[in-house]
């Protein structure tokens, strides 16, 4: 839902994720594409990825959604 509301708010999206199969399901989703996404598994730059995919500029907003054990 969150991804829904910020494709239609104009939101450039770059999603993160351990998983390469789940970042493949969601940019090909066509209702959010484009959409940019990062394994940070398997990138140890994936802090500094969104600056080089926004131009040299970092990002507005982040949405955390990892669940209740991510905030513990």
């Amino acid at each position: 839902m969150t991804l829904k509301l910020a494709k239609a708010a104009g939101c450039k999206i770059i999603l993160t994720s351990s998983s390469d199969s789940k970042l493949d399901t969601v940019r090909n989703l066509p209702r959010l594409s484009p959409i940019s996404t990062i394994n940070y598994a398997n990138n140890i730059e994936w802090d500094t990825e969104p600056v080089k995919i926004n131009g040299g500029h970092g990002v507005d907003i982040v949405i955390e959604s990892g669940g209740t054990s991510s905030l513990l």
